[in-house]
């Protein structure tokens, strides 16, 4: 039987955060941007809001949705329906979280947005991975992988990967997941790929070593994991990062830093809802 830890399964936002530097600079443009550019801005808001305050990030992506609705602009539309589902799958409902997800695959597959379609195709498999649906899930990461790879989105390719080591992992299939993770972090080391999803190769591999009762290994790639989290500022990474800590503690009778490491990822849960 499995022991409690997290299997951190990735989803896509509609737009990369790097977009803008930083909250206050997405602030300053919502005042005077308009039409698509204020649906793109609502947009790129809700991936910083998302990791610190997902209330928030659900007003902004409301806001954009509705403006979206507005003005007819499909792919701001599109992306909207994709984050408010990601926000639905974060508070687990997910049959609510699937009605979204949907919709927006319908719009993005109707104006042949691949990056937007392989995006979703992959936020609809960790839906059918959290409801217990691995080969289902499994259906969905591998059309999304392979429409990343068809367009050279490395970047979001690892996290494609990595998804599919975690329905491999959880079907049982722990060699094969492994083979899938050692890929992921293979593609994150190459100089051209720019990414802040190595820590989920980390903690997925880690996640190997506990099932296996190797406990010693997996504290070294949960504490790796954590040390990438802390040093990009994701604190929902983090509250991931230490719960895996502390079960792994639990397991090896160290029960001062399993409750230090859970206490810690209970509040950050909390906090975020």
């Amino acid at each position: 039987m499995k022991k409690g830890l997290l299997i951190l399964l990735m989803v896509f936002l509609a737009l990369k955060s790097d977009a803008f530097q930083n909250l206050d600079s997405l602030e300053n443009a919502l005042k005077t941007a308009e039409g698509k550019n204020r649906v793109d801005v609502l947009n790129k808001l809700y991936i910083v809001y998302n990791r610190l305050n997902p209330t928030k990030a659900l007003e902004q992506s409301i806001l954009a949705l509705e403006l979206a609705n507005e003005i007819s602009y499909p792919n701001g539309r599109a992306a909207a329906l994709n984050n408010i589902g990601v926000i639905y799958k974060n508070q687990g409902v997910y049959d609510e979280a699937l009605e979204y997800y949907i919709e927006s695959l319908r719009i993005s597959t109707e104006i042949n947005d691949k990056k937007a379609q392989a995006s979703t195709l992959n936020n609809i498999g960790t839906v059918y991975s959290l409801k217990k649906v691995f080969d289902k899930a499994l259906i969905y990461f591998i059309e999304s992988y392979d429409l990343f790879k068809s367009i050279g989105a490395n970047g979001s390719l690892i996290d494609a990967i990595n998804n599919i080591g975690n329905a491999y992992m959880e079907m049982g299939r722990e060699d094969l997941a492994l083979d899938y993770y050692s890929e992921a972090m293979a593609l994150s080391s190459k100089k051209d790929v720019q990414i802040d999803g190595t820590s989920n190769s980390l903690n997925n591999v880690g996640n190997v070593y506990f099932y296996r009762g190797d406990y010693a290994n997996a504290l070294i790639y949960y504490q790796r994991a954590l040390a990438m989290e802390e040093s990009s500022g994701n604190v929902l990474g983090e509250a991931y990062s230490k719960s895996n800590l502390g079960a792994t503690y639990i397991e090896t009778k160290d029960y001062k830093k399993a409750q230090i490491n859970l206490d810690s990822a209970l509040t950050v849960a909390s906090d975020m809802g």
